[in-house]
This record gives C-alpha cells, sequence and structure tokens, in this order.
C-alpha cells in the first residue's frame, strides 16, 4: 500500500491546477487580515475577533462561498473519478487488490486534506498575531482550550465527510457530473438543517459552530461529544459504502 501511496502522492503534488487552488485557499487568512487592517473599501468589517475566532470566521466565510466543499470534491474526482471515466484504473486493478487500491487513494487525499487544513490555520494564526492583534479588530481570546479543539475537529471531519462522500459520488457518476452532484448533496444539507427532527444528524448542522452557543453551559460538553460520535458513525458509514460499491464496480 505504502508504493500506491507514494504513487498517489506525487500525482497530488504533480498536479499544478490543484496545488494552485490549495495554495490560493490557504493564503486568504493572510489576504483578509491585510484588508481589515487597512479597511480596503468593500470589506466590511464590524467589531472585533480573538485569535481562535479570526481562523473560524475565515473557514465559515469560505464554506459559505462553497469554496471549501469544492476542495475536496476536486481533488477526488480531478484523481480517481477522472481514473475510473478514462478506466486507467484498470491497470492499478490488475496488479493489486482492489480494497488495498481504494484505502490508499483515500488515505493520500485525506492526508493531503489535512496538511491543507493544518497550513489553512497555520497561515490564520500567523496573520492574526501580526496584522491584527493589537489593533482595534483584536480581542482576547476567551474560549476554552477544549472549545478549540472541538472547533477544528468538526471542520476537519467535515472535509472528510465531503472526501468520503466524492469517493461513493465517482464510483457512481462519470466525469464532472459528480462534481456536480457533490455540491448538490451540499446544498441539501443546508435545506435539511431547517427540519428539527433530523438536523441534528447532518454534518453541516454539526460542524456550525454557531450552534453550540445556543446550548446550555451545563450540557455542551455532552452535546459536543455526542456530536462527535454522530460524526465518526457518519463517515464509517460512508466508507463502508463506498467500500462495498467499489468491490462490486465493473470499470
Amino acid at each position: 500500500m505504502k508504493n500506491i501511496m507514494k504513487l498517489e502522492f506525487k500525482k497530488v503534488i504533480s498536479k499544478k491546477d490543484v496545488m494552485l487552488m490549495l495554495g490560493i485557499i490557504i493564503i486568504v487568512p493572510l489576504l483578509m487580515a491585510l484588508c481589515i487592517v487597512n479597511k480596503v473599501a468593500g470589506i466590511n468589517f464590524g467589531g472585533a475577533v480573538s485569535i481562535d475566532g479570526y481562523s473560524l470566521l475565515i473557514w465559515s466565510f469560505l464554506k459559505y462561498l462553497f469554496v471549501l466543499y469544492l476542495v475536496p470534491i476536486y481533488v477526488c474526482c480531478t484523481f480517481l473519478g477522472k481514473e475510473i471515466e478514462t478506466r486507467s484504473i484498470n491497470i492499478m486493478l490488475s496488479n493489486q487488490r482492489r480494497g488495498t487500491i481504494l484505502a490508499a487513494k483515500v488515505i493520500t487525499y485525506a492526508i493531503v486534506l489535512t496538511i491543507f487544513f493544518v497550513l489553512f490555520q497555520i497561515v490564520g494564526f500567523a496573520s492574526y498575531m501580526i496584522f491584527i492583534e493589537g489593533t482595534e479588530f483584536g480581542v482576547e481570546m476567551t474560549a476554552s482550550v477544549m472549545d478549540v479543539v472541538f472547533i477544528y475537529i468538526f471542520q476537519w471531519l467535515e472535509l472528510m465527510f465531503v472526501l468520503c462522500l466524492s469517493v461513493i459520488m465517482c464510483c457512481f457518476i462519470k466525469g464532472n457530473a459528480a462534481l456536480l452532484m457533490g455540491m448538490v448533496v451540499v446544498i441539501l444539507q443546508r435545506v435539511l438543517v431547517n427540519f428539527d427532527g433530523i438536523k441534528r444528524f447532518v454534518p453541516y448542522y454539526i460542524s456550525d459552530y454557531s450552534n453550540y452557543l445556543l446550548i446550555p453551559a451545563e450540557d455542551l460538553t455532552s452535546f459536543k461529544l455526542m456530536s462527535t460520535g454522530i460524526y465518526t458513525v457518519i463517515l464509517a458509514v460512508l466508507i463502508y459504502g463506498a467500500t462495498s460499491i467499489w468491490k462490486k464496480r465493473d470499470f
């Protein structure tokens, strides 16, 4: 599996459009910080933000624009989806077990997305400390360490959710249609959060940290732990579904 992962990693880093997309998104917190402190026209920023809230603010803004959802979908469709569409995947399938190939690909994509996630947060922290801290736009952090940890856990899990969803889409649908359907599912989540009976089990709702501000303090920790458990089950179901489809699909 290690050799396959090395090959997949080389494919990712050699794909210029993917690297360009990830690089541009990673420096967004820096660009936004410069715009905020210089009061650039068109950037309306009211109030102040803490160091932990700044990264979350930019991350949420990019999610609202569907940019962050596009990242795992595009990565998966560019490599796995393209190989299935062109049937070049059969070359690998003739030399390795199906399950090994899928695991190697998904793990590689997950590692790439995790590196992207970590670099984004690092740039966010650095941008805040260099440009915003000590200005009228910066305030002291009031959130606890555990609050911040859960913020990152939920955001990372959402990337993994969209990645697993993209794998299933690529197995079912060819070409750009998989990319489109992935975005449709993301939009559908925004509709489902309006229904009280099921929104608790919708990843989009779980990853929206503003919802946790409405939970009583005495119930907050258990609520977060339950949300993490729900997310884990959702990911497990998606991984099982992707594996089952992968093994049965005739490429």
